[in-house]
């Protein structure tokens, strides 16, 4: 296959970092490697469509986030711990909020 199909440089040509490397070195799922492999070719694929892939990513993003987000509420709802602003909350719903 061509070098467009298997090394596209819009996506390393300025690092020689292949996005897709990174991706899968990082672990990353399916909408946190379009929110990287967006905002990696913004505006070097076409750079009159920078604005276009910046959004793609912000919308990946979102998507990753509302997910996130649900399967929290999820976890609260079992009465399971939750991560509340980047700690483990181990108590229920409703305990622990007193001042």
């Amino acid at each position: 296959m061509s070098g467009a199909v298997n090394s596209p440089s819009h996506y390393h040509k300025a690092s020689g970092v292949e996005v897709i490397v990174a991706i899968e070195a990082w672990g990353l799922g399916f909408c946190l490697g379009n929110v990287i492999k967006y905002v990696a070719r913004a505006g070097r694929k076409d750079s009159g469509t920078r604005i276009e892939d910046l959004h793609k990513a912000r919308w990946y993003l979102n998507r990753e986030l509302e997910a996130l987000e649900q399967e929290e509420r999820e976890r609260a709802e079992r009465g399971e711990p939750v991560v509340v602003d980047g700690c483990l909350d181990l108590c229920p719903a409703g305990e622990g909020d007193e001042e």
